[in-house]
């Protein structure tokens, strides 16, 4: 996984704050959204999905060269081969898949979190994802409290796949707020989504934002970010 905070920290972070990344994705692919969300006092975590994806990044290519090959592209060559990363794949079903996931997601947050107390100290959590990521932090935002003994006071849904209703349907959120982010051109996670899923939400006890409808497709924009910031400053301190 990635770790990012804001440098210079001198004192322990208040909160950490789990990203879940999207599918048929590289691994670091919320790493830019960290890097501007890392307030002081945040510890940003951004795991990497379990499998790798099926869809290749781009057509193979033979590469023709005059030269030898030298060691700075040799490196970006390496980067460039790195596959594709999928918290399951999309030809497998999703409630057969999700638990599995979840489960992995859930061991990198308790990893982070045992490390924390065992240094002396005993941060939030707060869980966040994008798409498929998104299903896997509502689904382990359901299990925390039962698995970890922590419930989150922050989980960040930005672009929910619809299947995700479901999993907001037989959770339990009591107290949790949650901001819920939709695209109004996303065609993968369409925005008609938003308010089924604000409705799941609120009957499982979340205390949830007013939805957010950004300018934008299947993708994170400033404006998400930005209102991210402001939602984090809020709920993990």
């Amino acid at each position: 996984c990635i770790i990012v905070e804001r440098e210079g920290r001198t004192s322990p972070p208040s909160a950490l704050v789990f990203l879940a990344h999207g599918i048929d994705v590289l691994g670091d692919d919320l790493y830019g959204m960290a890097h501007r969300l890392a307030l002081d006092g945040l510890r940003l975590v951004l795991p990497e999905a379990p499998h790798e994806s099926t869809m290749e990044r781009e057509p193979e290519q033979k590469l023709e060269v005059a030269s030898k090959i030298d060691e700075e592209s040799a490196e970006q060559y390496g980067e460039w081969r790195r596959p594709f990363r999928c918290w399951w794949s999309r030809h497998a079903k999703v409630q057969n898949a999700l638990p599995a996931a979840v489960g992995e997601f859930l061991s990198c947050i308790a990893a982070a979190f045992e490390q924390c107390k065992s240094d002396g100290y005993q941060p939030k959590i707060v869980l966040g994802g994008f798409s498929q990521g998104a299903a896997v932090a509502l689904a382990a935002a359901a299990r925390a409290q039962k698995e970890l003994s922590v419930q989150p006071p922050g989980l960040l849904l930005i672009a929910p796949p619809a299947f995700s209703t479901s999993i907001a349907d037989s959770a339990s959120l009591a107290g949790v707020k949650v901001l819920v982010a939709y695209g109004d051109s996303d065609e993968v996670a369409p925005a008609s989504g938003g308010e089924p899923m604000m409705k799941a939400l609120s009957s499982c006890g979340a205390q949830v934002e007013p939805l957010l409808l950004y300018a934008g497709e299947h993708e994170v924009t400033v404006e998400v970010v930005d209102a991210t910031k402001t939602f984090f400053g809020l709920t993990c301190f």
